[in-house]
């Protein structure tokens, strides 16, 4: 069935045996016929990690020199499957690791190469119209920030026009940290976008979410109370009952290196790798029938932050004649309650 992310519930990983030159991997043997696209995590080991990059399998892409990989540092990415399940990757070292976390199906659409969206105003919010890239009914947008100039760090987020998020002093890309992150679009397919520099910093459209995910337009802070160790987070509250998955931000706002992630609830890995400070990255993550999942802090100043969630492709209302409809207070587009019939 239809749901836009399939995510399982241990990553596997798919680390490529080639060092330094862009190879295909075969994901077929995780992932049904007819996916549209692969959701990855990568992670430096305890060594020194020369990075690690992805683009779709006939792409020219090449960001590989901006993706690197600290020690200890973790980062996801959604690339583009072809009809063989197939992407590409260029790894620079035994220290990096690659893992498939999920798949997503024909709801989630990708460019084979990604398509320069950089916003013309450089250190504010500002109006970035992509309805000439995607189609009208698009929910999210997923966006890749990276920096060309080495040893800078450079604030670059993205939020929806009607939001009032102002994260972007947690949120900085250098080309050891770039970023990956989905952001919910308006009816008229806009976004906003900050970024502290437009010439050394770039924003590539990676792809777009049709219905069946639900953004919300201010992000809602999920960030454990309890610090060093694996905790379950509830978000029965926010999403609707047939939710499948969320969608999060992770950010390290603080100086530091400390341990932030997150996994499936019944998962026993502990891929809890660190976020460099004032780095960030998109994630999703499944959820459980209770609407759980877990997540990872080391101390308070990481945050994990939920944008959004998606859901299966829904029946028909029971009760169609039913004809007064409004929207729950508590998200957005997601749970529906029956008003009152005159």
């Amino acid at each position: 069935m239809a749901q836009g992310f399939h995510m399982f519930q241990d990553e596997i990983d798919i680390t490529p045996g080639t060092i330094g030159s862009w190879v295909n991997v075969d994901v077929s043997a995780n992932v049904p016929s007819g996916a549209s696209g692969a959701v990855l995590h990568f992670i430096g080991q305890a060594s020194s990690s020369l990075g690690g990059d992805v683009r779709a399998n006939g792409s020219t892409d090449d960001h590989y020199a901006q993706g690197g990989l600290q020690a200890e540092v973790h980062r996801y990415n959604f690339v583009k499957l072809d009809a063989n399940r197939i992407f590409q990757a260029k790894i620079g070292d035994t220290n990096v690791k690659l893992y498939l976390v999920g798949y997503t199906d024909g709801n989630v659409q990708f460019q084979t190469n990604v398509t320069d969206v950089t916003s013309a105003t450089a250190g504010a919010w500002t109006d970035k119209d992509l309805s000439a890239y995607i189609p009208s009914g698009a929910s999210a947008v997923i966006i890749k920030f990276i920096n060309t100039l080495a040893l800078y760090n450079y604030q670059c987020a993205a939020r929806k026009p009607t939001s009032t998020d102002a994260f972007q002093n947690e949120m900085y890309v250098n080309t050891y940290s770039p970023a990956s992150i989905i952001c919910g679009v308006s009816g008229t397919r806009h976004i906003e976008l900050y970024m502290q520099d437009i010439t050394n910093t770039k924003a590539y459209l990676v792809g777009y979410l049709l219905p069946l995910t639900s953004m919300f337009t201010n992000a809602i802070d999920k960030t454990p109370i309890t610090t060093a160790a694996w905790v379950d987070v509830d978000v029965s509250s926010i999403v609707s009952t047939d939710a499948v998955a969320v969608i999060l931000n992770l950010t390290r706002p603080a100086s530091g290196t400390f341990a932030n992630g997150v996994r499936a609830k019944d998962s026993t890995q502990n891929l809890n790798k660190s976020l460099t400070p004032n780095t960030y990255t998109g994630a999703v993550v499944k959820l459980n029938a209770a609407k759980l999942f877990q997540s990872y802090v080391a101390d308070t100043n990481s945050h994990v932050r939920v944008v959004g969630y998606c859901y299966p492709e829904r029946m028909s209302p029971p009760h169609a004649n039913l004809i007064g409809l409004s929207a729950s207070p508590v998200m957005d587009n997601a749970k529906f309650e029956m008003a009152t019939l005159g």
